[in-house]
């Protein structure tokens, strides 16, 4: 009987590989989620949220029937648009059209048509209701399949050739993760009719579709800042942490002040001399203080003798003479000083001025010139270009032109005139 229930979700499964839906193969997708994981959250929180022990709480994201799938399937989030929801329609694109010239208009859909991004967004949102925790990370995956599904651009025109994406697929699941520079390309084949003078034709329109390292870098970097967003209104990487009980190793250190004052108090005690030696530290941190005291007590007073008593008239006069000595001195010293101030004023008074350096106004700095400065270059085009690593003017200018085309599906002849257009801009910023 336990068959019997499993035998639909099966037959389901089945049916799902045999016409999956062009999107990134489940290597490519393990992978986005746990690089942006562990990217912004760490390796211990991807590591204690995302095991098949929490597959209730996984699944718990959905109800019904889903929730049934996920369970007996143990889908991981990354998986849930395919496996779980058998999502075939809500993983296009058709604001980014891979294709060039006349074709587009008939292979690509409407530009605000783009329930990719729409998924990615209305999961990102529950990521984020539903605060810090492991539920947040795997609605934050959910949503960063829908967002990577854009970035497939088989995904961004209308039509299909299953035969031509899953070979593009498997080859990126291969090479996916290695750290050498790497470049996957496949060309696919796509009819459709058009209307010419009144009748309709049918065309044919072969695209390349590249996929390289860098490319997989982009769309990763994308989903870490929208990870970093979530994290920030969460409270931060740390509040995650506590609530999945995750704890931050302290060291605690002990360490003697840099700066130590030390004064020394010299007391007289008769009849020997003490000296306390007191160190003062200028930070909190407890610090013992060494303090040595030397106290001899005073003994007691003795009788003073008559020839003492005869020596007192002689230090009195002894006394005397030093201060009579003294004053002279200083009177001395006072007359030189009243001698020398009227020399000095007699000597003729010069001024002398440091040359002052002439004012210069300060260089106005000018904005550096970017992809949208160049005219005709719209904001599709511009993503095209950002999605193939290409993100500034020299970028533009140090690419190959065939290579972009190719990889963009923009004519050649579009892209030289932007060089020339980059090549002004940037021209024109040496010479301000």
């Amino acid at each position: 009987m336990k068959f019997l229930r499993t035998l639909p979700l099966l037959l389901a499964a089945i049916l799902l590989l045999s016409t999956t839906a062009s999107a990134w193969g489940p290597k490519t997708r393990e992978y986005f989620c746990r690089s942006v994981i562990t990217e912004t959250w760490g390796e211990e929180a991807y590591a204690k949220c995302f095991v098949s022990t929490r597959i209730e709480e996984m699944c718990s994201l959905v109800d019904g029937g889903y929730r049934d799938a996920c369970l007996n399937f143990t889908s991981m989030p990354w998986d849930m648009p395919d496996v779980v929801f058998q999502d075939t329609e809500k993983h296009h694109d058709y604001s980014m059209c891979p294709i060039n010239g006349f074709a587009s208009r008939w292979l690509c859909g409407d530009e605000g048509t783009a329930p990719a991004r729409d998924k990615a967004r209305e999961w990102f949102t529950r990521a984020r209701n539903l605060g810090a925790g492991c539920k947040s990370l795997y609605a934050f995956c959910v949503g960063a399949d829908y967002q990577a599904k854009r970035f497939f651009q088989p995904n961004q025109i209308m039509f299909s050739d299953p035969e031509c994406e899953e070979h593009l697929k498997e080859k990126v699941d291969a090479a996916i993760g290695s750290a050498e520079t790497w470049s996957e390309r496949t060309r696919c084949s796509y009819e459709y009719w058009e209307p010419r003078a009144g009748q309709k034709m049918k065309v044919s329109e072969n695209p390349v579709f590249i996929v390289n390292k860098n490319r997989i870098d982009t769309i990763v970097g994308g989903l870490t800042a929208e990870a970093e967003r979530l994290a920030t209104y969460q409270g931060g990487v740390q509040a995650l942490n506590d609530a999945v009980g995750i704890q931050s190793t302290t060291t605690s250190t002990t360490m003697t002040a840099s700066t130590t004052t030390v004064a020394q108090t010299t007391t007289t005690i008769s009849p020997q001399t003490t000296t306390t030696s007191v160190s003062q530290t200028s930070t909190s941190t407890t610090v013992a203080l060494a303090s040595t005291t030397t106290v001899q007590p005073a003994k007691a007073p003795e009788t003073t003798s008559v020839a003492a008593q005869a020596e007192t008239p002689k230090k009195a006069a002894g006394s005397a003479r030093v201060w009579i000595v003294g004053i002279v001195i200083l009177l001395l010293a006072g007359a030189y000083a009243a001698v020398s101030s009227r020399a000095r004023k007699q000597q003729p008074v010069t001024h002398e001025h440091a040359q002052e350096e002439p004012f210069q106004k300060p260089k106005k700095k000018r904005k550096e010139p970017t992809l949208r400065d160049i005219k005709g270059l719209g904001k599709v085009a511009e993503d095209r270009l950002r999605s193939h690593g290409i993100d500034s003017l020299k970028k533009l200018l140090e690419a190959d032109t065939g290579e972009i085309a190719e990889e963009t599906g923009i004519s050649e002849e579009r892209i030289h005139a932007w060089k020339q257009k980059a090549e002004e801009l940037i021209g024109g910023m040496r010479t301000f």
